[in-house]
């Protein structure tokens, strides 16, 4: 049987200078708490390259790593680069400054011309309207050849209108008609270059002054320029004129031939070729009685008769569905023409004058 002979102490290892060292550093261990330090020495960390400027991160190495110096002749032409871009920069910089000056005027020199900006779009408002519609006329008048003044917009806008009015040929003095031989001279006449209309409105404003509303509508109406128009043909054509239904019934024209005064004759009375003589005589303007539309021009007063009676003088031309009408009457006297544009003939119902 064999006796197992107990073991001695183990032997204590032997450390080497390096964990002597580390012991005495770490206070008397040379490995972790409850560990025995081995005898083994740790290897070195293995080099790894780096770049310069960078520091060494291993345990126990902390010193900066040593890498070569870059190359004289790149710094130096890296410098030179440098100093080129600072020069662009500062050039660039007085020129701008230069021109700020002569924007400003600060230098005295000419301002720089600006180049035209493009036209906006068109607003919606009223300004924006009226200032792009005048851009337009005024583009349209330089393509054209004129210059641009306040009339040229509208003689524009004009060329592309309908004709309207009077001819240029109709305008001209040489081209109205004359008065009528018979006539004599007046005091008061209209410009020649008033149409028969306007010289219409032109002689009852010279002798009253003024005028209502309703009366300038009459003076300035189509049933006035009717009227006027319808006159003149009768006495454009000489057989309407000269035909005796033209006249008044011979018992009115017997009476007042001698001294018509204000009353006309007939239809080839010369007065009517020059209708506003009417009111220089005292004629008035209205509407026909008991007519919506038309116009109706009348004289009225009294006179005395053969007896020395009061008698009703009454007389009135009158333009209504498209008939011209000359009424007269001299107290129990009457008598009534209708001209239809082409014909003279009498009605047998007698009128009534315009109210008093």
């Amino acid at each position: 049987m064999a006796v197992k002979i107990p073991a001695g102490p183990p032997e204590k290892p032997v450390k080497d200078v390096d964990d002597e060292i580390a012991d005495r550093l770490h206070g008397g261990r040379s490995g972790p708490a409850g560990t025995a330090p081995t005898n083994r020495r740790t290897p070195p960390p293995k080099s790894v390259p780096r770049k310069a400027g960078q520091y060494a991160h291993t345990p126990g190495n902390h010193a900066e790593e040593q890498v070569a110096e870059p190359d004289p002749a790149l710094i130096a032409q890296a410098k030179q680069v440098k100093l080129e871009q600072d020069a662009k920069r500062a050039k660039e910089a007085e020129e701008a400054r230069k021109k700020q000056k002569k924007r400003e005027g600060g230098d005295g020199q000419q301002q720089e011309r600006r180049e035209p900006e493009a036209p906006k779009a068109p607003g919606t408002t009223a300004g924006h309207l009226a200032h792009d519609a005048n851009y337009f006329r005024s583009r349209t008048a330089r393509k054209m050849g004129f210059e641009q003044t306040p009339s040229v917009g509208d003689f524009i806008t004009g060329l592309d209108s309908p004709a309207e009015g009077e001819s240029l040929g109709a305008l001209l003095p040489s081209a109205r008609a004359r008065a009528h031989p018979d006539l004599p001279e007046t005091d008061v006449r209209p410009p020649d270059f008033l149409s028969p209309l306007e010289a219409m409105k032109d002689i009852w404003m010279r002798t009253r002054g003024r005028m209502s509303r309703r009366t300038q509508e009459l003076l300035e109406g189509p049933d006035l320029e009717d009227l006027l128009a319808m006159t003149r043909a009768v006495h454009d054509d000489e057989a309407l004129v000269k035909k005796p239904e033209a006249r008044l019934t011979s018992a009115l024209y017997t009476a007042l031939k001698d001294e018509p005064g204000p009353l006309l004759l007939g239809f080839q009375d010369p007065r009517l070729t020059e209708v506003w003589r009417l009111f220089l005589d005292g004629w008035e303007i209205w509407v026909p009685e008991g007519d919506e539309e038309g116009v109706e021009l009348f004289w009225e007063g009294e006179a005395e008769d053969d007896r020395g009676a009061p008698m009703e003088i009454l007389q009135s031309l009158s333009l209504s569905q498209g008939e011209l009408v000359l009424h007269t009457r001299m107290g129990p006297k009457e008598d009534t023409i209708t001209f239809d544009g082409t014909a003279f003939f009498r009605l047998k119902t007698a009128r009534k004058g315009p109210p008093s």
